[in-house]
């Protein structure tokens, strides 16, 4: 019987690490990002380039590759930004910043465009590996299936 339990137990140990372990796809985000702009309704976006990182806090140095697309118009909230980091700590960092800009995005539309605001509530920045994500979007849990679609 002890031995059972022991063999059970010891079981259970391996699945949870092979869980924790998941391994992620490599991904090419601008076909992601195709895939999400023939899905979902996007307004019209602007795309970043490596020099506007800077203006995000972020060291384009920390990713292979991204895209990085904000609203055109400046009053909507609507955001589309995947990375893939060189590596763990790379992708950190990039989730830092990207986190402090969605929390002060939220703070810019707290009172300036309550709708606006409630898209950026319902926001987050993920990661899957080394790829991190972050979609402001009424569309964003859509977008969320499309990346994970390439990813898983």
């Amino acid at each position: 019987m002890k031995k059972t339990v022991l063999a059970v137990a010891a079981l259970l140990i391996v699945c949870a690490l092979a869980a924790c372990n998941q391994t992620v796809k490599q991904v090419d985000l601008d076909t992601v990002m195709s895939d999400i702009e023939n899905s979902v309704s996007l307004p019209e976006m602007m795309e970043l380039n490596a020099d506007n990182l800077s203006e995000y806090g972020i060291d384009a140095s920390d990713a292979k590759q991204f895209v990085f697309r904000i609203d055109k118009s400046g009053i909507k909230a609507d955001e589309v930004a995947m990375f893939e980091a060189n590596d763990a700590d790379a992708a950190a960092r990039i989730k830092e910043k990207l986190e402090a800009h969605l929390a002060q995005r939220a703070n810019e539309f707290n009172n300036y465009l309550p709708e606006e605001y409630a898209v950026v509530q319902q926001s987050s920045v993920e990661t899957y590996g080394n790829y991190v994500t972050m979609f402001v979007s009424p569309d964003a849990s859509e977008m969320t299936s499309i990346f994970e679609s390439y990813a898983q």
